[in-house]
């Protein structure tokens, strides 16, 4: 008996297949062992912030090391995430594990490994002692969590799409034009010189594909690390983990180099040309396309949020 039969998706007064993608990113849930009585209800959404500085070569609309400005946005309850979280009545936990400037506010963890990471462009990221603190800090994360039926994972990170291409482009051996696009909305002219900055960094660093240390101490991010070890550290409890977008899934493919990838689901399909690229490295397939091009966890939110009416419906409890 397959899932759709099992979970009588077919006994609903509905037409067949009438909920599209949203059936079968529930059916894959079930699949992982998480459905329970009560369906999806008990969720919120991790973001990792942290400065780069690769955002010094101005390859975003944001100014460079500016991503403490993005995480008081989220804290004043200005930002989309914040603002959709706060109305469906899900908690938003925002991790400072590398923050230029820091945040000083009791409700962000405060896991910091120094305030940013080196210009990749000219010198690694990060030292290989720096990127294990990074994916340790994403494992302790995962340790001060509990009840949760689901997570959602996201970023704030100015310039951290360029890096994630970079990663994209070292561990899947293609060229940086297939994995970097316009990040936070850059023209032509920046667009070309992510790309050449990105091939430069390649070249110049030589990452092993085979080695998630040495990939994320040169070309990373300290919330790209953090998020991979949120992903590994969430799988061994049996934590199923809602992805946000392009970085996300990037980090993602570094956890699935560490270890099986159990527990993954994917919100949405971004904007950036190098996300289809990586889900299909992954098989992982998204939820829905709404030409998202936001991050910070607003993906993931909205992921949840359906799969908890896809829940509801399944199981009759509205």
């Amino acid at each position: 008996m397959n899932l759709t039969e099992r979970y009588n998706w077919k006994g609903k007064l509905k037409p067949r297949g009438g909920l599209g993608r949203l059936e079968s990113q529930v059916s894959l849930l079930v699949d992982k062992g998480i459905l329970t009585s009560r369906g999806i209800n008990n969720y919120l959404v991790v973001v990792m912030a942290g400065d780069n500085g690769i955002s010094r070569e101005n390859i975003s609309i944001y100014h460079p090391m500016s991503s403490a400005d993005i995480v008081e946005a989220h804290l004043r309850g200005e930002a989309a995430p914040a603002i959709f979280l706060q109305r469906i009545g899900k908690e938003e936990i925002l991790v400072d594990v590398g923050l230029f400037d820091q945040v000083d506010c009791s409700q962000v963890w405060d896991y910091s490994i120094r305030r940013g990471t080196n210009n990749f462009r000219w010198e690694p990221a990060m030292t290989r002692v720096e990127a294990v603190r990074a994916l340790e800090a994403g494992a302790q994360v995962v340790e001060r969590l509990s009840g949760l039926d689901i997570v959602g994972l996201g970023e704030i990170g100015v310039g951290n799409t360029v890096s994630a291409a970079a990663i994209a482009a070292s561990v899947l051996e293609v060229s940086a034009d297939m994995v970097v696009d316009r990040g936070s909305g850059v023209d032509d002219t920046v667009l070309a010189r992510r790309v050449e900055i990105v091939s430069e960094a390649i070249s110049r660093h030589q990452p092993c594909k085979s080695d998630v240390v040495d990939i994320l101490g040169k070309v990373g991010t300290f919330e790209i690390a953090a998020m991979t070890g949120f992903i590994v550290r969430a799988g061994e409890k049996g934590l199923p983990v809602m992805l946000d977008g392009y970085v996300s899934s990037v980090a993602a493919l570094l956890a699935s180099r560490m270890g099986k990838l159990d527990g993954v689901v994917v919100s949405h399909l971004s904007r950036e040309r190098g996300h289809k690229t990586v889900l299909d490295a992954l098989g992982l397939s998204p939820l829905f396309d709404f030409d998202l091009n936001y991050g910070e966890g607003m993906g993931a939110a909205l992921g949840l949020f359906f799969c908890e009416l896809g829940f509801a419906f399944l199981r009759k409890i509205i």
